[in-house]
């Protein structure tokens, strides 16, 4: 995830100014609760079952979604019956071009305004850090405003929540069951790990039928594993090289096809890791959809990946899968669901930017290098016997 880029002191003038400015109500509110999610493709799915959750519990109000444009078909495909306001947030654009350092304060009075218009009761920001969020909340006029308890955006919230750090699709279900409490509903005791239940990605018609055209134009029928080596940090990602040795030895059967999948931004990783493997490679990178994508992992025997939106994905369409994890916090941001089917690899390194995730830093930093080639073979071989 990528933060607001600008100085502190900035950002925390611009609090104190808010702050201090009269609050403005929004006229003719209606009974409609907005959940804010500025970030990408994982964060969007992680907060999925929250959205049935809060839906069973708060059956009166209307739902939104506030999203940025790179998740418009994500939430368009997983939450079919609610609403969605999209929103270019500063920041979160991973194709937007250096802007000026003002640029993101005037983004919050047209994105407040947008609300205001709206006039919900209640805006929930799912984001911890989001005070950019709290501000506009505020400024829109939203009488109830949830968020987590931040010093820097406090002061913006009426209802800043205090909940222990835990995986993020717990603390999405702790929040939207705090809101829905605010507002005045029962909302029973709270569900179990299991009653929460896995990620969902329903199956997509067209999806599947661009999948199976990949899949039979490089004559794939039989069992295949699926590598998706990219990520939207760099620094997450896993050396090249290691990629190009793990599929020159990978402990699969002679007929296990090999296929590499990416975006059109990670052909060029795709396309040089197929070009050095000694081994035959199916290079798709480009050339899926979001939803062909997820019916051809649907159809893989294992997905091996970094920590990826797409790795998550694929846990969500109950592919087994086998996730590399750096600088990323993979007991907050791991795959959800069974253990034995989703495993994480870590060389349990940390430092000072654990969770630094900026676009500055190196790509393929020491807690990702340190993570050995034999170390993932093996993964793969017990994931691959188990699940054949």
């Amino acid at each position: 995830m990528i933060a607001v880029s600008m100085s502190h002191g900035l950002r925390n003038q611009l609090i104190r100014l808010a702050s201090a400015r009269k609050f403005r109500p929004a006229e003719d509110i209606e009974k409609h609760i907005v959940l804010v999610r500025p970030d990408h493709f994982g964060d969007l799915l992680m907060l999925s079952p929250a959205i049935d959750h809060l839906q069973t519990i708060a059956p009166d109000h209307r739902i939104s979604l506030m999203i940025g444009p790179w998740n418009r078909e994500v939430a368009q495909h997983l939450a079919p019956g609610v609403d969605l306001i999209v929103y270019d947030f500063p920041g979160f654009n991973r194709e937007e071009t250096s802007s000026g350092k003002l640029d993101p304060y005037r983004k919050i009075a047209d994105a407040a305004e947008i609300l205001r218009t709206i006039a919900p009761q209640a805006v929930v920001l799912m984001r911890d850090d989001h005070w950019w969020g709290a501000i506009m909340a505020r400024e829109a006029g939203v009488p109830i405003r949830v968020g987590y308890d931040d010093q820097r955006h406090n002061s913006m919230l009426t209802h800043p929540l205090s909940i222990k750090p835990k995986h993020y699709v717990e603390q999405n279900l702790a929040a939207v069951r705090s809101t829905a409490a605010i507002l005045g509903y029962d909302v029973g005791v709270e569900p179990s790990l299991a009653e929460i239940g896995p990620l969902g990605w329903p199956e997509h018609t067209g999806g599947a039928a661009l999948a199976q055209q990949l899949l039979d134009s490089h004559a794939i029928s039989k069992d295949f594993i699926v590598i998706h080596p990219g990520t939207g940090a760099d620094v997450k990602r896993w050396p090249e090289s290691r990629w190009v040795s793990l599929i020159n030895d990978l402990p699969i059967p002679a007929d296990t096809g090999i296929v590499l999948t990416g975006s059109a931004g990670e052909a060029g990783l795709c396309d040089t890791i197929a070009r050095q493997a000694q081994s035959d490679v199916v290079d798709l990178a480009g050339t899926t959809s979001l939803y062909s994508l997820g019916e051809i992992f649907r159809q893989a025997q294992l997905v091996v990946g970094v920590d990826s939106g797409p790795l998550h994905l694929a846990t969500a369409v109950g592919t087994p899968t086998i996730h590399l994890y750096g600088p990323s916090d993979m007991v907050r941001y791991g795959p959800w669901g069974d253990s034995d089917r989703h495993r994480t690899l870590s060389a349990g390194m940390s430092c000072p930017d654990c969770g630094n995730l900026s676009p500055d830093r190196a790509e393929s930093c020491g807690c990702m290098t340190a993570i050995s080639v034999d170390v993932v073979r093996e993964q793969i071989q017990e994931m691959v016997s188990a699940h054949a």
